[in-house]
């Protein structure tokens, strides 16, 4: 297994050259890690579930927490990455930010069509959205939608967070998804 993962360009849902080359994939992304320290400690990253959550015939025989689905933050790209062990038909992912002034939120940033995939295989990752300095001071936030056989069609909304989305788990192996993280049960049309 090589030390980076393998980034190629999947299938552009739109002929325009800068959309076109923001479509991204990489094969054989590094599974999650658990952190070193206890659950509910002062460095506890969002989505750690107790340790007496109890697993299920989903979860790994070595590892009862691992996600199925999770945000990954790798210079300043976000990723969702696929670890639930089979195909994602379809991911729909819609950025966007603002700002908020006079108790008045400005919408400053979307990106427009946003990003589709097809077919993301397991152990795959897929951008979802893309921060730059200019980031810093404005309220990021990002609509995903999932489409998968085991799963059916979600609509999940991450929490929102000064200079982009925080990396977090979003759907757990033993079911559910942390407290801040929104994922509802959608029709499948892939609307965000």
């Amino acid at each position: 297994m090589p030390d980076q993962p393998l980034l190629v360009t999947s299938e552009p849902v739109t002929s325009e050259p800068a959309t076109s080359e923001r479509q991204r994939l990489i094969l054989d992304f590094p599974p999650w890690q658990a952190p070193d320290h206890p659950p509910g400690g002062a460095g506890n990253p969002h989505g750690q579930l107790p340790m007496d959550a109890a697993p299920t015939a989903t979860a790994a025989a070595g590892n009862p927490l691992r996600p199925l689905l999770w945000l990954a933050r790798r210079a300043g790209l976000l990723l969702l990455v696929n670890e639930s062990g089979d195909d994602l038909h379809a991911v729909r992912a819609e950025p966007y930010g603002y700002h908020i002034r006079d108790r008045m939120r400005l919408q400053v940033t979307g990106d427009g069509d946003g990003y589709e995939y097809h077919q993301v295989p397991p152990g795959g990752a897929v951008l979802v959205a893309a921060y730059g300095p200019g980031d810093r001071d404005v309220v990021c936030g990002v609509r995903l939608a999932v489409q998968a056989p085991h799963l059916g069609c979600l609509a999940i909304h991450p929490p929102t967070a000064k200079g982009g989305v925080e990396e977090t788990v979003l759907i757990w192996a033993q079911g559910g998804s942390p407290g801040q993280v929104t994922v509802m049960e959608n029709p499948c049309d892939m609307a965000l």
